[in-house]
């Protein structure tokens, strides 16, 4: 009996791994928007919430927009004096079941040599780039704050 019940143990946690997939991310991009941005500026920015409901981990590693020259990933960070500065960030880790959100003053997509006028109610094409999850376009919809 122990045979049996061992046999039917074993032949059902193998035929559980069968039908197992690898583990993989789920992305999610929501709340994408950007700031009202004059044709005189440069540069603007866009944010957002990325949210990984999978079961692994994924890599955000670029940014493109038709709209813009260059297309980064920046973070404000503060120094011990107070003062914010931006900072280029190769590559962003978004793990397993969080969500990392991209706001003013911290994580958001930089805008370089913007190619035209940012006015309300517009949307801008942007591609973000993760390492497993490949190419996801959302559109950033231009508002006031």
């Amino acid at each position: 009996m122990k045979k049996l019940f061992l046999a039917v143990l074993l032949s059902s946690v193998a035929f559980g791994c069968l039908s197992c997939g690898p583990a993989e991310p789920e992305i999610k991009i929501g709340e994408a928007w950007g700031r009202i941005s004059p044709k005189s500026a440069a540069n603007a920015a866009f944010y957002m919430e990325i949210q990984n409901d999978g079961s692994a981990a994924d890599r955000l590693i670029g940014a493109e927009s038709p709209h813009c020259g260059k297309t980064q990933i920046h973070e404000t960070r503060i120094d011990e004096r107070g003062v914010a500065s931006m900072q280029h960030i190769e590559e962003i880790d978004i793990p397993a079941s969080s969500t990392i959100m991209f706001e003013i003053g911290g994580l958001h997509v930089m805008c370089l040599d913007k190619q035209k006028e940012f006015t309300a109610g517009i949307r801008i094409p942007v591609t973000l780039v993760f390492q497993k999850s490949g190419e996801i376009i959302i559109e950033a919809e231009i508002r006031e704050e």
